[in-house]
């Protein structure tokens, strides 16, 4: 019976669940043959620990950790015990025996925990063995996703011999859930009790609320299965089943970067230092990984850049960068590409059916204006096949495709957008999401600061690290102490442990962050101390830190410098290092010694490798000091600037393109060399007409010439507008009639 006919038409509607996330699914671990049986069974990830994966007993309450450079393994949900150790060779007879040490101690220190362990105790009896989880791990009541065709599994050995009590599956994912196994190959499900099938052709499996992978079996290495030919419609074949295309990758956009020519999209080209390489697409800049940090630079060249990633060895580059050098300024901001990205001319293919999209909103009410849409489920059926159509004008979530001018589709539909002449993925949420899959948080976190312990190791600045027990687990800057949280009450640590006494210990409380107060019993460790969000009067020497406020909007009285000594900065395009720090409220950068900075003008500080909000930090307003003393009626006048001003259609995103004089979307964008903001071409001229030859810049106060920021003037070209008559009606703001 051929797939998707007969038997699953009629069984498995509605059970479908995309498995399109598979390769980034982890798998779930296996312990077996323990002597001491309550920890065997099966493992998911539940948060960090010392900077590594944490992982919990499905139903039961056995953990696996890594703490002080080992991975351990307990039968309770505590790290002061334990009843496996991961195994650690410690004499070195051969120089076989030392190659398989170092492999295992490079197993040790992954984020997988290691195959092979020993016992801590006699009493625990023989020691596990831990595996990835395969088919044959499965149990009754498992929810699982299947995405195997019939035609592609080995039904030999089946239970059932008629053909009539075997499930047809067709390729399409969709899920099941165990009701009986039978001799570890072959299982019946809840929804069709009285049909098997093949455990081969399971792929995801649902624990504790979360899916994850289920492995080839005997797979002992974290790869992800291949990806599988289609045989629908005649192509395919043998052919494509041995050499697969591989799937389209998401392409990256770069936006807000004071240095204007690396913004733009970017797209996956070839491989450096064993991690993606992406390219501009519409320039020369790259982002690359080297040295343990994603970096992007302005040329192709790997030898300087413009900023670096804030996280470290992730997949992907991170959403968050700082400035190696600030005349780079603002930093960028890097997330997947979404259809709000998309630029008329885009070659795009459509992917899903008319029903399969919401038409709500459409700006066209004539149904005979709504463009035809076809989907993959078409092949085969004698039905259209997926169109491959170019962007001819774009109105916010709608668009009209060349090849028929007059239709309007929604971007909704899109599956992806060829640039450079490869398919890239399109993420069709309005909503852009960070590239970063390492959980990296959307805003940075407050760091924290323990102050008047009489116990004085446990004094110092503490940061976010990871979890524990469910809570956030803060770690000391320059130290090993930590705060967790244990046993329903906060608590406070010498040591990189939750074993034993803490030195301190807070009332119980379930609340998700440290109290203030602490307390003691042991006398030698009195006075408790005091907790507190950090604040600028906690920067010290050699932190990078980033301002956030213009020199204008900050109280300069007081000031043990003259004027000629300040340090004269814009919003969030300056990140320094401290050199000193005079006054309590005042500092010296290393990059300008001689000259003086306020605290208050601080709003980040890095630690660790990542940016942590200071509590209380003044933001002045994102304006132009040009501008400060101009009224609204002034602008209105149009007695300075040439910029745009038209009822946009999505407001927020025309912020980034506006002129730094005018305030409004930059007409003909200029950037000066210093790259920290646009100009409309009439601002600059008019701002610096009167110093002729000695023309500066209103931002970075330095000479130069501007010139034409080409990426931007194309995105200002496409953004949407709403027609000055009032009509309704949108379009690319390049198709207004001047």
């Amino acid at each position: 019976m051929p797939a998707g006919d007969g038997v699953h038409g009629r069984e498995a509607s509605g059970t479908g669940t995309s498995t399109a996330g598979e390769m980034l699914l982890p798998p779930f671990l296996v312990v077996r043959d323990a002597g001491h049986a309550p920890v065997n069974g099966r493992y998911i990830p539940d948060g960090t620990l010392s900077g590594k994966p944490k992982y919990k007993q499905v139903g039961g309450h056995s953990i696996i950790f890594f703490m002080e450079g080992r991975w351990r393994l307990n039968d309770e949900d505590v790290t002061d015990e334990r009843c496996y150790d991961a195994l650690v060779e410690e004499s070195v007879e051969s120089v076989e025996v030392e190659e398989r040490m170092e492999q295992q101690l490079s197993a040790s220190a992954s984020a997988v925990p290691p195959s092979e362990w020993v016992q801590f105790q006699s009493r625990f009896g023989a020691v596990p063995r831990l595996a990835f989880g395969t088919g044959r791990d499965l149990q009754e009541d498992d929810v699982v996703t299947i995405s195997s065709s019939h035609e592609e599994l080995d039904w030999s050995g089946c239970p059932e011999n008629e053909e009539e009590r075997r499930l047809s599956l067709s390729s399409a994912p969709w899920t099941l859930r165990v009701q009986k196994l039978s001799g570890g190959d072959w299982f019946y499900s809840t929804e069709f009790p009285q049909k098997v099938v093949p455990v081969a052709a399971v792929d995801v499996v649902n624990l504790m609320g979360k899916a994850f992978r289920v492995c080839l079996e005997g797979n002992s290495e974290l790869k992800p299965r291949a990806s599988r030919a289609t045989t629908h419609g005649g192509h395919g074949g043998s052919e494509a089943a041995s050499n697969p295309e591989p799937p389209p990758t998401p392409f990256l956009v770069v936006v807000g970067a004071g240095h204007s020519r690396v913004n733009g999209r970017y797209v996956h080209d070839g491989t450096f230092s064993g991690k993606p390489r992406y390219k501009q697409v519409d320039g020369t800049s790259i982002i690359f990984f080297t040295a343990g940090k994603w970096r992007l630079n302005d040329e192709e060249i790997t030898d300087e850049r413009c900023y670096d990633g804030m996280q470290g060895d992730v997949p992907m580059p991170p959403d968050a960068w700082v400035q190696t050098h600030h005349r780079y300024g603002t930093v960028p901001q890097v997330s997947v590409g979404t259809g709000r990205d998309l630029l008329v001319g885009d070659v795009v293919s459509i992917v899903k059916g008319q029903d399969e999209v919401d038409w709500s909103g459409c700006p066209e009410s004539d149904r005979a204006k709504h463009l035809p849409l076809a989907t993959a489920a078409g092949r085969g059926t004698g039905g259209p096949r997926p169109r491959t159509v170019t962007v001819h004008r774009l109105l916010g979530e709608w668009f009209y495709p060349r090849e028929a001018s007059e239709l309007i589709a929604p971007v909704a539909a899109l599956g992806t957008v060829t640039l450079m002449g490869k398919p890239q993925l399109l993420e069709t949420r309005v909503s852009t999401s960070a590239p970063n899959p390492s959980g990296a948080e959307a805003a940075p976190t407050p760091f924290l600061v323990v102050a008047g312990a009489g116990y004085a190791p446990v004094n110092g600045r503490y940061v976010h690290d990871g979890t524990y027990a469910g809570k956030p687990r803060y770690k000391q800057v320059s130290g090993n102490s930590i705060i967790y949280f244990m046993e329903g009450r906060w608590r406070m640590n010498d040591g990189e442990t939750t074993a034993g006494e803490p030195k301190y210990e807070a009332p119980p409380n379930h609340l998700p962050m440290p109290p203030c107060e602490w307390s003691t019993d042991l006398e030698e460790f009195q006075p408790a101390p005091t907790l507190s969000m950090g604040t600028c009067k906690d920067i010290q020497e050699g932190d990078q830190v980033t301002i956030v406020a213009w020199d204008e909007d900050v109280d300069w009285s007081g000031c043990p410098e003259s004027s000629e000594a300040r340090l004269r900065f814009s919003p969030s395009s300056w990140t320094v290092t401290v050199h000193r720090v005079t006054r309590g409220a005042w500092f010296y950068p290393k990059e300008f010694e001689t000259l003086v900075a306020p605290l208050a003008a601080l709003g980040l500080v890095n630690f660790m490798g990542k940016a942590y909000s200071i509590h209380g930090a003044q933001r002045g307003p994102a304006r132009s000091p040009a501008m400060r003393n101009l009224g609204k009626e002034e602008k209105r006048k149009g007695k300075i600037g040439g910029g745009h001003d038209e009822d946009w259609c999505d407001e927020p995103a025309t912020e980034r393109f506006k002129c730094a004089i005018c305030l409004l979307v930059a007409r003909g964008a200029m950037v000066h060399k210093c790259g920290s903001v646009l100009f409309c071409k009439s601002c600059w001229k008019q701002s610096t007409a009167k110093n002729g030859k000695a023309a500066k810049c209103p931002v970075c106060r330095k000479g130069g010439a501007s010139v034409q920021a080409h990426c931007e003037r194309r995105c200002i070209d496409n953004l949407q507008i709403r027609c000055p008559k009032r009509c309704g009606a949108t379009f690319p703001l390049c198709e207004k009639v001047l």
